[in-house]
């Protein structure tokens, strides 16, 4: 009887651990997890003082990456002219201006 109660306990922790390493490579841990921390966060409205200046490819495509480089630090210091508590700026110059190849340079340095 002993030997019975061993074969089916470790027949059935094979079946479990082969149920596991499936879950685990269909990656409904890394799913389940993310959901959870998504329904963790607390879902506020957005403050109605905060304003999102955004460029678009449209205005570069325009404009050029110099004159929007240019245009957007002269919104910076017209917002903060007009009272901008704080102001942040989050742009990725990724490649040079055609019009002027050092211009991507000059942002680096200063």
């Amino acid at each position: 009887m002993g030997s019975r109660l061993l074969r089916q306990r470790v027949w059935f922790c094979r079946r479990l651990l082969c149920a596991t390493v499936l879950l685990y490579l269909s990656n409904v841990f890394w799913r389940t997890a993310w959901q959870i921390f998504d329904s963790a966060l607390a879902t506020a409205p957005a403050p109605s003082d905060v304003v999102i200046v955004a460029i678009d490819d449209a205005s570069i495509a325009e404009l050029g990456l110099g004159l929007v480089s240019c245009r957007a630090c002269g919104t910076l210091d017209r917002l903060r002219a007009d009272g901008a508590r704080a102001v942040a700026l989050d742009i990725l110059f990724t490649e040079p201006d055609p019009n002027s190849p050092k211009a991507m340079l000059r942002l680096h340095v200063q």
